[in-house]
């Protein structure tokens, strides 16, 4: 046997140990809520900063949508500023620009609400899409090594701050005036792209504090 032979072998050899070497890590020696917490904390800074590329997101995740926007993880662009423009005049003509951070909870449910009637229960295989789309290479190739496991970390850590947004829309929807009311789900059902998760963030974020 040549010494290149040898030296092959050996390469294949130390390729095949670090392979397993890493699945057995990424099963057994990875805290899977640690890591998506730790992504998704990555995933809203970058959101706030507009240094996601949406489309791009929106390219690999939308041969699972189902019907038309809004969605949260529907096709989407960068919502045009002619549309922030429009829904500032609506939410100020309604004397409520100034909550409309505090409204994003109402926005949040609606989008929500919405988007459990058409799209239905997201597979593992979605949920992972969605996530490793904004991951870094290291939470790509855990997700690809422990799929369910990274999946079921994704939707346990989306569902404390959803109840709390909830919650949240419980406790302003009260603090509005019928008409308030009105006015406020008048502007979601003009906007509900623009107004429902993900894209409300950026929304909000270009709007005008009072």
């Amino acid at each position: 046997m040549s010494s290149r032979t040898v030296r092959a072998k050996i390469a294949a050899g130390a390729v095949l140990v670090a392979a397993l070497g890493f699945v057995a890590y990424a099963r057994f020696g990875v805290d899977y809520a640690a890591l998506v917490t730790a992504h998704d904390e990555q995933l809203l800074e970058k959101l706030l900063s507009h240094s996601v590329n949406v489309e791009l997101v929106s390219s690999r995740v939308s041969r699972f949508h189902k019907g038309t926007p809004p969605c949260e993880f529907a096709p989407m662009q960068e919502v045009p500023q002619e549309e922030v423009d429009v829904i500032e005049r609506e939410l100020r003509g309604a004397k409520l620009l100034g909550r409309a951070r505090e409204l994003s909870a109402l926005f949040y449910k609606w989008g929500k609400d919405d988007e459990a009637r058409r799209h239905g229960p997201r597979s593992d295989e979605e949920v992972l899409m969605a996530w490793s789309a904004t991951g870094s290479l290291h939470d790509r190739a855990v997700a690809s090594v422990a799929g369910h496991g990274v999946a079921d970390a994704v939707r346990t850590s989306s569902e404390k701050p959803q109840a709390r947004m909830l919650a949240k829309a419980d406790e302003i929807q009260k603090s509005l005036s019928e008409h308030e009311m009105e006015s406020v789900y008048g502007i979601w059902m003009r906007h509900p792209v623009a107004l429902s998760p993900p894209a409300f963030v950026q929304t909000l974020t270009r709007l005008p504090k009072e």
